[in-house]
């Protein structure tokens, strides 16, 4: 894609460093018994005053599992209640009771103590000026993002060679992942996928962006009501954009669409990020294991999610 690497790297040291001060800023938050992804939901919630859950969990980008035992553990705390729509029978809104407001109040008043604290050094002049660096940052991100979509897959071998050679590249540079063993087993899997392709029950997903290939994302039949999420990868320049997110919601949206009970799939453990959005959709660890044949070390773990 033509990347400056000093650029990419000076983007990849700003998320870490924004990542640390919004941790920071989110402690308060945890410190009060509810996760970051509950303080979000009561937060949306807050702003719309009534909505149905899968409205919230497709703006937060949420798996609709995941979000449902969150509901149902809101309700039980008193903090949320359900009624039938006045317009759709089928569907059910959510409001924030009045414990839930206070509760949202409360966590609100902490996070802006926190960023009040973060400022107070700061001069006024200089907090325009991060207010107005913060709004171009937006900005042209969010113009970046747009150019992202999600192409149809054809299998062809371009398509097969692209899957394959920038899983190899990405392997090799960020994981050490060097060995004959682990090129063999990348190979195979992709030509294996290809070659048995079933439309019908299976789907791969290429993420362009002004039209060149930069990540993919794959379900694969494993058994009759078992799929599988393999090749998940995002060209480095791309992560912390929403790709990766574009990417694993389409696939997990597919797998409901056919009616999966369940999915799962196998990384490592050193892939933060991705294990990040695993998380967050629901997955769970269900198994791990060393493994010393792909070049270096590496603990492999098996994560599922229940449909």
């Amino acid at each position: 894609m033509g990347f400056d690497q000093d650029m990419v790297a000076d983007i990849r040291q700003f998320n870490r460093f924004y990542t640390d001060i919004l941790g920071l800023i989110d402690q308060d938050i945890l410190d009060s018994g509810f996760s970051l992804t509950e303080a979000r939901i009561l937060y949306e919630l807050s702003l719309a005053g009534e909505a149905t859950a899968n409205q919230i969990a497709s703006q937060l980008r949420l798996d609709k599992s995941y979000m449902s035992r969150m509901v149902a553990g809101f309700v039980r705390a008193g903090l949320v209640t359900r009624r039938v729509s006045d317009q759709d029978n089928r569907a059910l809104l959510l409001e924030l009771t009045e414990k839930g407001k206070k509760t949202m109040a409360e966590l609100s008043e902490r996070s802006n103590l926190q960023v009040k604290t973060l400022l107070a050094p700061l001069k006024e002049e200089e907090r325009q000026e991060l207010k107005a660096s913060m709004q171009t940052i937006q900005g042209l991100l969010k113009q970046s993002t747009e150019r992202v979509q999600l192409r149809r897959f054809e299998n062809t071998p371009l398509e097969g060679a692209f899957i394959l050679q920038k899983q190899l590249e990405i392997y090799e540079r960020e994981n050490g992942f060097i060995s004959d063993v682990w090129k063999t087993f990348l190979s195979d899997s992709v030509t294996e996928m290809l070659k048995n392709y079933k439309p019908e029950r299976e789907r791969v997903w290429l993420l362009e962006v002004d039209g060149v290939l930069s990540g993919c994302i794959a379900i694969v039949q494993a058994a009759e009501e078992t799929a599988q999420l393999r090749f998940f990868f995002v060209d480095s320049g791309l992560r912390g954009f929403g790709a990766g997110e574009l990417l694993i919601s389409s696939a997990l949206l597919y797998c409901r669409e056919k009616q999966y009970r369940s999915v799962f799939l196998w990384t490592c453990a050193d892939l933060k990020a991705a294990r990040h959005l695993y998380a967050k959709h629901g997955f769970v660890i269900t198994e791990s294991h060393e493994n010393q044949d792909w070049g270096v070390p590496a603990i492999e773990e098996r994560w599922e999610l229940k449909l």
